[in-house]
């Protein structure tokens, strides 16, 4: 099982998703809901990483093309957060270039179990 590289973020941004619920018509007209489990789901996280070393970015991106540009499950270190869910990337990582090769990074991930 691969690993998110281990750099820690300068801002997260967490949506903790939504438990999985059925809707079915009611007796009287109405709609029931039903949870059918509980974890939730479709967890979103955001990773804000700013000025990176040329290095660190491309540890990312290498990460993110190993995954198979989303479709591989992985894990994060404690680092970068504590959570044991398994996650896949949302969008590809948004760079920006500064001077003196840094770089700022937003990395979106989205919860798969």
């Amino acid at each position: 099982m691969a690993v998110f590289p281990p750099y820690e973020p300068d801002e997260r941004s967490y949506d903790l998703g939504a438990h999985p619920v059925v809707t079915q018509q009611g007796w009287a007209g109405g709609a029931m809901r039903f949870r059918t489990g509980s974890v939730r789901v479709g967890a979103q996280l955001r990773l804000t990483f700013r000025r990176l070393v040329a290095a660190a970015a491309k540890d990312i991106r290498d990460h993110y093309a190993g995954q198979f540009s989303s479709g591989q499950p992985f894990q994060l270190t404690d680092s970068t957060l504590l959570d044991s869910r398994y996650w896949v990337y949302a969008d590809p990582p948004a760079e920006t270039h500064a001077s003196g090769g840094l770089v700022d990074m937003v990395v979106t991930l989205r919860s798969v179990r």
